[in-house]
């Protein structure tokens, strides 16, 4: 019985622990038919061409410093809602994050003219809390969209430019954020589900001990 506890309140943990992008898109209409009620930053109203800066909710800052002119607003990229983006050069292994007043679990955003410069240019996507995945690869240069929701809230995101990429200007517009339903197995549920397979294990080694 002891070691049954064990290993039950060993699962309990473990599941506890979990933390994890759960659903990653690539279409924003899927996106936003899967995640209702997200707030929309277009960053039509931001005022100011430096990066950091904050538009609505969302500051967006990079550590970006060899290709400043790239840091900021740009109004020569505005991909579906407007005249203005927010752009930074990517040089690579440095990056742009975007950050919340309020905690989220779901993030998408449309991304214009990554990976222009040749090389094997990867953009990869960190949630803050030690999880990543490639968001965009070689051959996606043109208007692409990404976006994800994980089963625990998050405070920022971060892109990283890798592979190539020297000084590319890379565009974001239209942040979609917010707070949504995860379709995840809930703790509880997990638990339950192994506990009476466990019960029967243990049962019949008594049967057989006896």
């Amino acid at each position: 019985m002891k070691r049954l506890l064990f290993t039950l309140l060993s699962i309990f943990s473990i599941t506890s622990a979990h933390a994890a992008i759960i659903n990653t898109w690539d279409n924003e209409n899927d996106f936003l038919t899967a995640n209702s009620g997200l707030s929309m930053e277009s960053f039509e109203s931001t005022s100011g061409s430096d990066l950091p800066l904050t538009a609505g909710d969302i500051t967006v800052r990079t550590d970006n410093t060899a290709y400043g002119s790239f840091n900021g607003t740009s109004g020569f990229y505005g991909i579906t809602d407007g005249t203005q983006s927010v752009v930074y050069g990517a040089q690579g292994g440095e990056s742009i994050w975007f950050s919340f007043a309020n905690n989220i679990n779901t993030f998408g955003i449309n991304i214009y003219s990554f990976g222009n410069v040749g090389g094997s240019p990867l953009l990869t996507f960190f949630d803050g809390l030690g999880n990543s995945v490639v968001a965009l690869g070689a051959g996606q240069t043109g208007f692409e969209f990404w976006g994800f929701t994980s089963d625990t809230a998050i405070s920022s995101v971060q892109f990283t430019a890798t592979g190539g990429e020297s000084g590319d200007g890379i565009y974001f517009d239209e942040a979609y954020y917010g707070t949504t339903s995860v379709n995840a197995v809930p703790v509880p549920a997990a638990l339950l589900l192994f506990a009476p397979a466990l019960f029967a294990f243990f049962g019949l080694r008594r049967k057989i001990s006896t």
